[in-house]
């Protein structure tokens, strides 16, 4: 299947460099040889170690291997940690800390303040044996992020779509948004925990503008990996029109919602280069879709109605 980048990752290396800190990347779902890695980085002294509840058994290895009873701090982040934090901070864990939720700005207060106490009980996403009253931790302000350390995801990420040009694919993913306002019952709480139903929308040109960066460095497709890419039609409009006005040759797929698209707005999305949306159909039942709160119209008739010519 499809492999693709923690962005949240590439947003934290991006913030460690900037405040001076030496960092290092490691996936792994495909680096070879992990162990053989770590050993060469034996002066690691801070880890942190992103994972679901599908890998947390690995995740805890990992930490062991790295920690080996000795005086390094490890920090677990992700949809598991955000949700269940007791489950991986506790007496006798690997891990020392969770910082849950949107957890980027609150790593650098953590490794800012690591002796200081008091400091650390007034980050809100931190949670550990000394510090169990944690939130989850929404960023306001998507903007002020920086760009992911794209150079450290290389050209190992692809999807596998059907791409219409006769070369290789070279992935590029950007996070126009964050949050989804929807309240499918189906969609993961892991995820939806950690990623909130607040709807944050970055720039549009900041959003171009990382696209034209992308493919500077050689890509020549771009995911958006947002939860709901056409939460807002006029966003997306907005981000077709600017990537039109800069002549950007760019192939780009997208997941959006069903009934939050129509002719007009799929029309604008492939005239800027767009060639597949991912979106769910879910059952063709009704009933069933209005009990998982994905849509309260006549489902069958919702194709019908917002792609007729």
């Amino acid at each position: 299947g499809d492999v693709v980048p923690k962005l949240q990752i590439g947003y934290i290396l991006s913030l460690l460099e900037k405040n001076n800190c030496i960092c290092y990347s490691l996936d792994c779902r495909i680096d070879k040889n992990i162990y053989g890695i770590l050993n060469s980085y034996k002066d690691i002294e801070i880890a942190v170690i992103s994972f679901n509840t599908y890998d947390y058994k690995f995740a805890f290895k990992l930490a062991e291997k790295i920690k080996n009873n000795k005086e390094k701090i490890i920090i677990g982040i992700g949809p598991h940690a955000s949700s269940l934090p007791h489950t991986v901070v506790y007496e006798g864990s690997p891990f020392d800390y969770v910082l849950r939720g949107e957890c980027e700005y609150d790593l650098i207060k953590l490794i800012e303040n690591l002796d200081n106490k008091n400091e650390l009980k007034n980050i809100n996403g931190l949670y550990s044996l000394g510090k169990k009253d944690s939130a989850i931790s929404i960023i306001d302000d998507v903007n002020g992020l920086p760009y992911p350390k794209y150079h450290l995801f290389g050209g190992r990420y692809y999807d596998i779509l059907p791409v219409d040009f006769l070369k290789k694919a070279m992935w590029g993913y950007v996070n126009a948004s964050r949050g989804c306002p929807n309240l499918c019952t189906y969609c993961s709480p892991m995820n939806r925990v950690s990623y909130d139903y607040k709807y944050r929308i970055r720039p549009v040109k900041s959003v171009v503008d990382e696209i034209e960066y992308l493919i500077s460095l050689d890509k020549n497709v771009i995911e958006f990996l947002d939860d709901n890419f056409t939460v807002s039609k006029r966003f997306v409009m907005d981000i077709c029109d600017e990537i039109r006005n800069r002549d950007l040759n760019i192939k780009w797929v997208a997941q959006a919602k069903i009934d939050t698209l129509n002719l007009e707005l799929i029309d604008n999305m492939k005239e800027a280069g767009c060639f597949c949306i991912r979106t769910g159909i879910e059952t063709g039942s009704n009933r069933i879709i209005k009990e998982v709160k994905k849509y309260n119209g006549d489902w069958k008739k919702l194709t019908i109605e917002n792609f007729r010519h």
